[in-house]
């Protein structure tokens, strides 16, 4: 079927040039996603697809938040659609860090706070990472730890020392995540923080703070008195 032949062609050029002209201010959450899906669905009526996720999701966010399985189970989204679906946070995540803190020091707690919250961007369940930095307080890599819950008898720390050596880190944070959007520490947090203090100084390479993320805020629980 030629452009002229598909009945969508004129909505989709009207809807992408109003996204041109004025961005996504004006757009209801259902419009954003019906703009998405133009570039995985290449000839259906994406509206009514778009209906369908925000009624089984009930918002924007829980969408974006929706794992592969579930979004490929409403009617209209292939494996193709689901992926790029998952991208969007993703991509925002990647996007955030890399725009606003490239390269976070220690001694800026405020920078350091944005880059661990934006590492969060997209996350539904408790993550655990580790940022390793060198002498000057530069960071000096990422990674990704574990999934769950965060107490001392689940923290890999063979996996987060060897890590440590072999960037030459002189020490390290840890941050995860409350997924219910509380930033407080919970007593688990705090007595997970009090033994891996005590262990990884053994180990000679320091842990210097321990983040708590909810939201767009964060909590650090070494020097929470501070």
């Amino acid at each position: 079927m030629s452009d002229r032949e598909n009945p969508h062609t004129g909505h989709r050029k009207r809807v992408r040039k109003r996204f041109t002209d004025e961005g996504l201010e004006s757009f209801s959450d259902h419009e954003i996603l019906e703009l998405l899906l133009f570039y995985s669905v290449p000839r259906r009526d994406t509206n009514e697809t778009a209906h369908r996720l925000i009624s089984r999701f009930g918002s924007l966010s829980s969408v974006f938040d929706a794992g592969i399985g579930e979004l490929t189970d409403v009617e209209g989204i292939s494996l193709n659609t689901a992926v790029l679906i998952k991208l969007i946070p993703a991509l925002s995540r990647a996007y955030l860090l890399d725009r606003d803190t490239r390269y976070p020091s220690f001694r800026d707690p405020e920078k350091l706070g944005r880059y661990l919250v934006n590492s969060f961007i997209g996350c539904t369940g408790e993550r655990l990472i580790a940022v390793y930095f060198n002498n000057r307080g530069e960071c000096i890599g990422k990674t990704v730890v574990s999934e769950g819950t965060v107490n001392s008898t689940d923290i890999p720390v063979r996996k987060i020392a060897e890590t440590g050596y072999r960037m030459k880190a002189a020490y390290f944070v840890l941050a995860h995540n409350h997924p219910d959007g509380d930033p407080i520490p919970s007593a688990e947090d705090i007595s997970a923080t009090e033994t891996c203090t005590e262990i990884f100084c053994r180990l000679g390479i320091p842990l210097a703070e321990h983040y708590v993320i909810g939201g767009n805020s964060c909590r650090r629980i070494i020097s929470a008195d501070e």
